[in-house]
C-alpha cells in the first residue's frame, strides 16, 4: 500500500475537509498518471466509508480536472482535499484514510462543541428596586476578561441587545446587559419608551445609581477582570454611558452607536474623564441635533478628554438594528437599518475596546 499523509485542511459549508498525499510514488504511478478527486465529509460524523476509492475517479479530457464517476455527493473544488489516485493495487488504501479521517473528524467536533457563548439572567438592586440583567460570555475560557457595561435602548433590553452582548462576548469580554428600567421592564410603543427613558434621563441620581449598580455587578463576576471594564451604549443606553463617562465613571473605555446627546450631567473638570469616548453616530440623524455635537465638544475639549465623534453618512437613528426600519415605517420614525454603517461602526467599536480594555 502506498504510504500517507493525511493533512487538515479546514471546515467547508458542508462539512470537515482532509486531504491524503502519498509520500511517494508507487511502482507504475508516475507523475503524468497522477489522478485528483475531491470529497467532503458532511456533517460532525459522516460515515467516509461510503467515500469512492481514487480509482473510481478518472481524468476529465475536456476541462482539465478530475470529475466525479458516476459517484453522488463528490465534487471538483479547488478548496476542498485533493486525494491523488492509487494504482488498482492501492484501493484498500481508503480504508485507512477514511479510518483516520474519521477519528479526526470526532476530535474536531469535540474541540469545538465545548465553546459556548452562555447568557446567565442576573438580578441585582439599586437600593429597593430590583434589576434584572444579564451576563453574557463564552465559557471557552476560564481566565478573566475585561468586561463591559451594556445599556439598552429606549425599548428596553430587546433582541438586538442580547445579539449586541454575544457579538462582544465573542470577541472576548464578559458582558453584562444592564436594567436601567428596574424589573426589565420594556416598551411596544414610541409613548411608552420615551416615559420609561425620560424617567431615567430627567433623574440624572437615578441615572447613576443604576449605571453604577450595574457596573459594580459586573465587577463581581468571577470571569471579569475588575480593573478593566468599559461601557457601550445604543440610541438612549448611548446617552448613558457618555453622562457617566463625563461624571467621571470610574471606565477605560465608553462607546456610543447612535447616541442620543442629551447632556444630563455637569460639564466635567479638566481630567476627571476617566475613560476613552468613541461616539458613532449617524450623520443623518435628525434626533441629534448640531448644538447637541457643539456642547458635547466643547465640554470635552475643555476637560482635556479623550475622545472621537465619527458620523456615518447617510445613516439616520438606529442603525445598528435590523429590526429599526420596520419600526420606522410602523411607528412614523426616522429609524433605519444601515447595513454599511453598522459593520463599519462595529469593527470601529472592536479596535476601540480592544486596544484600551485588552492592554
Amino acid at each position: 500500500m502506498l504510504p500517507i499523509l493525511l493533512s487538515w485542511f479546514g471546515k467547508s459549508a458542508s462539512g470537515f475537509v482532509f486531504a491524503a498525499f502519498p509520500t511517494r510514488l508507487g511502482v507504475g504511478l508516475s507523475a503524468s498518471t497522477l489522478f485528483r478527486c475531491s470529497f467532503e465529509i458532511s456533517g460532525p460524523l459522516a460515515d467516509t466509508r461510503s467515500a469512492p476509492s481514487a480509482g473510481s475517479c478518472r481524468r476529465s479530457r475536456r476541462r482539465g480536472f478530475v470529475r466525479d464517476a458516476g459517484i453522488k455527493g463528490w465534487s471538483r473544488s479547488r478548496r476542498h482535499a485533493t486525494l491523488f489516485a492509487q494504482t488498482p493495487q492501492e484501493v484498500s488504501m481508503r480504508n485507512y484514510i477514511s479510518s483516520v479521517a474519521g477519528t479526526v473528524v470526532a476530535i474536531v467536533v469535540t474541540a469545538t462543541a465545548s465553546a459556548t457563548i452562555r447568557e446567565v439572567p442576573v438580578t441585582y438592586k439599586d437600593g429597593e428596586a430590583t434589576m434584572k440583567g444579564f451576563v453574557v460570555y463564552d465559557d471557552a475560557s476560564q481566565a478573566k476578561r475585561p468586561g463591559i457595561v451594556m445599556v439598552h435602548e429606549w425599548w428596553g433590553i430587546t433582541k438586538h441587545i442580547h445579539d449586541e452582548a454575544r457579538n462582544f462576548a465573542r470577541q472576548g469580554y464578559t458582558v453584562l446587559i444592564s436594567d436601567m428600567y428596574g424589573d426589565a421592564k420594556t416598551a411596544d410603543n414610541p409613548k411608552d419608551a420615551g416615559a420609561l427613558s425620560s424617567s431615567v434621563m430627567k433623574n440624572p441620581a437615578v441615572m447613576e445609581q443604576r449605571f453604577n449598580a450595574a457596573r459594580d455587578e459586573l465587577a463581581k463576576q468571577p470571569s471579569v477582570n475588575p480593573r478593566r471594564i468599559g461601557a457601550v451604549g445604543y440610541c438612549f443606553g448611548g446617552a448613558v454611558v457618555i453622562n457617566m463617562a463625563r461624571a467621571g465613571a470610574d471606565l477605560v473605555a465608553v462607546a456610543g452607536f447612535h447616541a442620543s446627546l442629551g447632556l444630563n450631567t455637569p460639564a466635567p473638570a479638566p481630567g476627571t474623564v476617566k475613560a476613552k469616548v468613541l461616539v458613532m453616530n449617524g450623520a443623518d440623524d435628525p434626533f441629534v441635533k448640531p448644538e447637541q455635537y457643539d456642547a458635547l465638544k466643547k465640554d470635552f475639549e475643555a476637560a482635556k478628554a479623550d475622545y472621537r465623534v465619527i458620523e456615518y453618512p447617510g445613516a439616520v437613528h438606529a442603525f445598528t438594528n435590523p429590526e429599526a426600519t420596520e419600526l420606522g415605517k410602523k411607528f412614523n420614525l426616522p429609524l433605519r437599518y444601515d447595513a454599511k454603517a453598522d459593520q463599519e461602526s462595529k469593527a470601529e467599536a472592536a479596535k476601540f475596546f480592544a486596544a484600551d480594555l485588552k492592554k
